[in-house]
């Protein structure tokens, strides 16, 4: 599959797609015509996304765009979100819908998340699309210290999921 190493974040990806056609990231409904092509992002971006569960994660992060997380195979993985009120939320990623599982899971902008193999001696393989499209501008990795200041009651988790 290729993969390398994802920086910072943590796992292994490979991009799989990047969509020919554009889109402004942020519109501004008052004045579309000053969009700059700095702005311009393609409408979708496609990865393949490993996680092994011998002590890596998805550390916290945030994407300006909206990231859907679709499960391949493998074991299942927990995706912790802590939305802009503080509310955190556990969503177990799998194929195993009987038991609670959901096939993809839909972070919503601007949103802190991260991630793991729920089981530590196994991997998960992940496709991560990105609309509109993926762009190291638009990424913000989590530092623990900063994170903790917002959402000091997720302390555990948030130690658990960040790399400082």
């Amino acid at each position: 599959m290729n993969l390398v190493e994802l920086p910072g974040e943590g796992g292994f990806y490979r991009e799989t797609y990047r969509s020919d056609f554009s889109t402004t990231h942020t519109p501004t409904r008052k004045n579309k015509s000053n969009v700059s092509q700095e702005n311009r992002r393609p409408t979708v971006t496609l990865i393949y996304y490993l996680l092994d569960g011998r002590g890596h994660f998805s550390a916290f992060h945030r994407l300006k765009s909206d990231e859907i997380w679709h499960f391949y195979r493998g074991n299942p993985v927990t995706i912790y979100i802590i939305d802009n009120e503080g509310h955190l939320t556990q969503i177990r990623l799998g194929n195993n819908i009987d038991h609670g599982e959901q096939c993809h899971v839909i972070i919503k902008a601007g949103l802190w998340f991260g991630a793991r193999v729920d089981d530590g001696a196994s991997f998960a393989l992940i496709g991560c699309t990105v609309t509109p499209g993926f762009d190291y501008k638009d990424y913000e990795l989590g530092t623990r210290s900063k994170l903790i200041g917002m959402f000091p009651k997720h302390k555990t988790t948030i130690m658990s999921l960040t790399n400082e």
